[in-house]
């Protein structure tokens, strides 16, 4: 950050240049790169916001594919086994765990897949 009266390097949060002793104001440059900071800030907690309850939905998906298959299996008497339901339900719930637990991964695909199309 730079005085606006003597033009002088001073500290970013002074509020009194050390050099002149006028009052530091920030130039609209600086509001502008932190209005964009701002929003760049925003943009990002929604995204991460959204593929949290991307996340919960696959981890719930997974959750109705093990119980369908285990249903499906009891159902039958154990005569017909659904294995691969459970299997897909256990594959759902952990993507979606990871996801969970990592959403800026699923920000990225997401970006990677949409600029690919």
């Amino acid at each position: 950050m730079f005085c606006t009266n003597c033009g002088k390097k001073i500290l970013p949060n002074a509020k009194y240049c050390s050099h002149c002793g006028s009052y530091a104001k920030k130039s609209s440059d600086e509001f502008e790169a932190q209005e964009t900071v701002d929003d760049v800030t925003a943009i990002n907690n929604e995204l991460v916001y959204y593929a949290k309850k991307a996340a919960n939905k696959m981890m719930w998906t997974g959750i109705g594919w093990i119980i369908g298959g285990i249903v499906l299996t009891l159902l039958t008497g154990g005569f017909l086994i659904f294995w691969g339901a459970p299997l897909y339900g256990i594959y759902a719930f952990f993507k979606g765990a990871y996801y969970r637990a990592n959403p800026n991964g699923l920000v990225k695909k997401a970006m990677r897949e949409n600029s690919e199309n």
